[in-house]
């Protein structure tokens, strides 16, 4: 489509309808340039085929007329013009008597001529040549300044060696100087909006892309976009060739057609992007081919090469295109697969028919049927209008979808956290009848007990206590998801605390070869909730013993400012560096690489984490090598205490449930468990 929307050209026609020229003659006497202030130097022209005449070597007569404009191509007559070679076009024009300068717009002359006027050369644009040796193209618009006179002849030669076909592509205007030079300044200025316009949603778009979760959609229509943009400045009015005359012609044009069909290939993943169902994955690689086969020869063939097959490339991109968007629009409407909402389908309709619009005025203007395009202009104005309003609607869409999920999601992760809670309540009661049970045949006369038996009372007691621990997590998972969390901040002896976890854990150290040091001074305070410290340190502990077999589970602490950071060390399997932070989370450990550590590190440490949290520290994993060992650090306000001995001696009066086990088959029976 935007092989069409590339070529639109600011050219007006006048109020009044141009005369026509009749075998190289145009009758302008009577035409009121103060009133219709230009005219279109169009109908048939003097043509001298296959040479570069000088005004003075014109013949006086001439059996051969070219129609103007128009390439060589549309040459209807008694004579054969070759594609690619010479010719010379004479015009005589007859005005009104004038005051005022004129002004003479050259568009668009492939590939290379010469201008005179009155016999005077006023202007040379590129270097025409018999031979491609001596050849230089170069096409690009420019004003000339016309005195006025009774009549004026027109000669041009042009010269082609490199384009498919050569000639005077589009109407020359003729008109008062000033009203061509602010003509041709609004056409410049015209097509430098398109760009940065162009230029500006292609760059917003692939913004949109990188945003919105890598959404094709957006991709293709930012590369569409951008490709338009450089397209624009090297069609029409050519602002690059003129901004950047140092530009050679094959780098410039290279650039035109390479962005030219690089803009249908995008075009084409978009609407296949839009409805999968438009183009089927092997038919959208087969179509493609070619166009892609193109650009290669684009980038690596000389421009006068393969310019000869570009006109067929262009028709061959311009019917598939055609195809693909009345394919488009039955798959929106009448198929019931079609995956748009009707709301997205609208603009899609409309932007198919802003397109249709401007390939059929592109088609009339290029053919020389019509001297303006301000149908075309108008409608890339509403093709861009209605593609940026399709994908707002589309984020607008996506954006309630995204939103009726997370309601959604919050409804199912309120049923699951209520199911949690009341599970978890149910659980409570029959493990503390359990643990109370088992503690309380413990007590008993130990001549009524065996030895078997005892061990096997104490391996029940421990796996009920751990079982009612990780229902205690489970609990405080929710706690913490609905901030229901309550804590009791306090002066805690942490050299106390950690002592008490230590003696808890030590059934776990049966049948290892490990050591658990407590290196903390004695009356090192800090500001937290005791039972909620314990949890911390438990957790952390509990994740030491299980992934190490030998060596020894060290607890240091330091003063850091107003802070305290404890260290718990281990000599286990260690954590990658790149999954330091994956044990932190909750119910998400799929990307660990060990499955015991997938096992292992369950609520434990993202509850730890939390609770450090609320209570204005942090938790973190200060350093960590695999096969050597890891040290988890736990950060903690620094706390006084004004009563030292009845703090630590309130702490140290607390019944641990604990008591060492008298014989190995304890041991075997835990690491069942």
């Amino acid at each position: 489509m935007l092989l069409m929307l590339s070529t639109i050209y600011y050219t007006d026609a006048p109020e009044q309808e141009s005369p026509a020229a009749v075998q190289g003659t145009l009758d302008l006497s009577s035409w009121d340039f103060t009133k219709d202030r230009s005219v279109f130097l169009n109908g048939e022209w003097d043509f001298y085929p296959g040479k570069l005449l000088q005004p003075e070597e014109l013949p006086k007569e001439t059996h051969y007329f070219m129609k103007v404009p128009g390439g060589w191509d549309k040459t209807k007559g008694a004579f054969l013009q070759k594609s690619r070679g010479n010719g010379t076009y004479r015009l005589s024009v007859k005005l009104p008597e004038l005051q005022e300068q004129l002004g003479l717009k050259i568009h668009n002359i492939w590939m290379a001529h010469r201008l005179f006027i009155n016999g005077q050369l006023v202007k040379e644009s590129g270097l025409p040549s018999d031979s491609l040796e001596g050849y230089q193209a170069l096409n690009t618009p420019y004003v000339v300044v016309v005195e006025p006179a009774e009549e004026l002849e027109i000669v041009i030669q042009v010269s082609n060696q490199v384009h498919f076909t050569g000639g005077i592509a589009h109407p020359i205007q003729l008109g008062l100087k000033n009203y061509i030079e602010k003509k041709n300044m609004l056409a410049f200025g015209g097509d430098m909006a398109v760009f940065l316009l162009f230029l500006m949603f292609g760059i917003y778009h692939l913004h949109m892309y990188n945003m919105r979760d890598k959404e094709k959609t957006y991709l293709f229509s930012g590369l569409f976009l951008l490709s338009i943009s450089i397209v624009s400045i090297t069609f029409g009015e050519k602002v690059l060739m003129q901004v950047f005359e140092e530009i050679p012609f094959a780098v410039a044009y290279k650039l035109q057609d390479f962005f030219l069909f690089a803009s249908f290939a995008a075009l084409t993943l978009f609407i296949q992007s839009l409805e999968p169902g438009t183009i089927k994955g092997r038919n959208l690689i087969l179509s493609l081919m070619p166009v892609l086969i193109y650009l290669g020869v684009v980038i690596l063939i000389p421009y006068h090469w393969y310019s000869p097959v570009k006109l067929y490339i262009t028709f061959y991109a311009n019917l598939l295109l055609f195809f693909y968007i009345i394919r488009l629009i039955y798959m929106l409407f009448y198929k019931k697969q079609g995956k748009l909402p009707l709301n997205e389908s609208v603009y899609i309709f409309l932007c198919c028919i802003f397109a249709g619009v401007i390939i059929i005025d592109y088609n009339l203007y290029y053919s020389g049927y019509t001297n303006g395009n301000m149908i075309a202009r108008l409608g890339i104005f509403a093709f861009l209008l209605s593609l940026n309003l399709f994908l707002s609607r589309r984020f607008t869409n996506k954006m309630n979808e995204v939103q009726a999920l997370s309601e959604e999601l919050i409804r199912s992760r309120e049923i699951k956290d209520e199911f949690l809670a009341r599970t978890s309540h149910e659980l409570k009661t029959p493990l503390h009848g359990i643990i109370n049970i088992s503690g309380h045949l413990l007590k008993g006369e130990t001549s009524s007990l065996s030895l078997e038996q005892r061990e096997n009372l104490l391996l029940l007691q421990d796996t009920s206590s751990r079982l009612s621990l990780l229902v205690n997590d489970l609990v405080d998972i929710i706690k913490l998801r609905h901030e229901d969390l309550q804590l009791n901040l306090i002066t805690v002896d942490l050299y106390v605390v950690i002592q008490l976890v230590f003696q808890l854990l030590s059934f776990d150290l049966q049948g290892k070869e490990v050591k658990m040091l407590n290196k903390v001074k004695p009356m090192t305070f800090v500001e937290a909730d005791e039972n909620r410290l314990r949890q911390i340190l438990y957790n952390i502990t509990s994740n030491a013993m299980k992934h190490t077999e030998k060596g020894e589970i060290v607890a240091q602490a330091r003063e850091e400012g107003l802070d305290i950071v404890l260290t718990i060390s281990d000599t286990g399997k260690g954590i990658p560096q790149e999954h330091w932070e994956l044990v932190f989370k909750d119910f998400n450990h799929d990307s660990l690489p060990q499955q015991d550590y997938k096992q292992g590190m369950g609520l434990g440490l993202y509850i730890s984490r939390q609770l450090a949290r609320k209570m204005k520290g942090e938790v973190w994993i200060a350093d960590s090598v695999v096969n050597k060992g890891t040290s988890m650090a736990v950060r903690l306000a620094k706390g006084q205490c004004l009563n030292t001995e009845m703090t630590a001696g309130s702490v140290l009066e607390r019944k641990v449930w604990s008591s060492k086990p008298t014989s190995s088959g304890l041991s075997e029976k835990m690491k069942k468990i």
